[in-house]
């Protein structure tokens, strides 16, 4: 499968970014590309959280926290138990 880069910036800023990461082309082309959608997942991720946040804090009335069940919470955390 090819990929061809036509626009001479981006060829420039590829061939860049594989000199200074010691990558070839491809390699450095993968990895940017890789890291950029890790980026995206982990922004789309805190959006989801934020908005079932809001959605538990819809239900509940400021001070009546104390019906929130372990399902309303443990999305939060990761499986060492600590913060995501």
């Amino acid at each position: 499968m090819t990929l061809s880069i036509k626009d001479p910036e981006t060829d420039r800023l590829a061939r860049k970014l594989a000199e200074l990461s010691g990558q070839n082309i491809t390699e450095a082309v993968r990895a940017a590309l890789e890291a950029e959608i890790a980026r995206r997942e982990r922004e789309a991720n805190k959006k989801a959280k934020a908005e079932k946040i809001r959605e538990i804090l819809r239900r509940f009335p400021r001070d009546e926290f104390a019906g929130l069940t372990s399902a309303d919470h443990d999305f939060l955390y990761g499986e060492d138990g600590l913060p995501e």
